[in-house]
């Protein structure tokens, strides 16, 4: 039985990271360590809000795109907008207890990454491990505004400890610290749908565009992804279209693999089924492929 998760909640991204070292800061990136307190009072103005259920105060100094991003997740799960923004279990980790390590500048783009125990009001304080935690800004009419925020687990990682205490930055030299210097556009906001859609794809070996309607955008390079369908399934006739470009197999992959499915429910407390599904022979994926889901309204 295939069963959703939940994607409403606004902490983004508790994903394991192996940090790589560079010799130089990214391009077009720079330290602005002077930031501190303007990030520092904007974020914790942005966890007042989440802990008081304040929707005008987190509109305030929530960036436009995560306000719109996070509104279509709970709207595409058929869930009452903003109310459940403020159901989320977990609460914004208290910035006092943790270490600045930099502030990182690019454009229009900042993150603000900091060390220690990150405490998200889920575990027992003494079983906490120390953690970076990454908080993201935009910057819009020449604001800055809160995006998201990301835990990186370190583990017992050594050389990444010994950096942190010594004040050794190098570690920030991986990409996935870098600000990307590009503020995402606005996405359409969507309707309520008939069915709340899940979309799977497993791309090994290429890099695979899938788009569902006009308002929902997946892609996958050499990894497999699993989003909830921003907008779901509509009453009627919903296109898909596949997009495929051959990669070369990465190291350790022996075999390429390209499938797609859709999983889709009427409610969220009734299981899922599969709804689209595609699967080609690795050896004559088409470069673009169309298809279609038809469900009743």
């Amino acid at each position: 039985m295939h069963r959703f998760m939940d994607l409403r909640a606004p902490f983004v991204g508790f994903a394991a990271l192996i940090c790589l070292l560079f010799p130089v800061l990214a391009s077009g990136q720079e330290s602005v360590p002077s930031l501190r307190s303007e990030f520092e009072s904007i974020y914790n103005a942005w966890s007042g809000a989440m802990a008081k259920g304040d929707y005008e105060s987190w509109k305030l100094v929530t960036s436009a795109y995560r306000q719109a991003a996070i509104r279509n997740a709970i709207v595409s799960q058929k869930d009452p907008f903003p109310q459940s923004l403020f159901a989320e279990a977990l609460h914004a980790p208290d910035l006092a207890p943790l270490k600045l390590i930099d502030i990182l500048v690019k454009g229009d783009t900042a993150r603000a990454i900091y060390f220690g125990k990150v405490d998200f009001g889920i575990a027992e304080p003494g079983s906490i491990p120390d953690n970076l935690l990454v908080l993201n800004f935009l910057r819009e009419s020449g604001k800055w505004k809160y995006d998201n925020l990301r835990l990186v687990r370190i583990g017992t990682d050594p050389t990444i400890l010994t950096q942190i205490m010594k004040g050794n930055r190098e570690f920030l030299q991986d990409p996935q610290f870098a600000p990307t210097g590009i503020v995402p556009p606005l996405p359409p906001l969507v309707n309520p749908p008939a069915y709340i859609a899940e979309l799977w794809i497993d791309a090994i070996g290429y890099d695979t565009t899938v788009k569902v309607n006009t308002t929902h955008h997946s892609q996958a390079t050499n990894t497999g992804v699993r989003d909830l369908i921003n907008g779901g399934l509509v009453g009627g006739q919903n296109g898909i279209l596949v997009e495929t470009t051959r990669l070369p197999l990465p190291e350790g992959a022996t075999e390429r693999r390209l499938e797609i499915a859709i999983y889709a429910t009427k409610a969220k407390d009734q299981p899922a089924k599969r709804l689209f599904h595609y699967k080609p022979d690795p050896d004559s994926v088409e470069a673009t492929y169309q298809s279609g889901i038809m469900v009743s309204p």
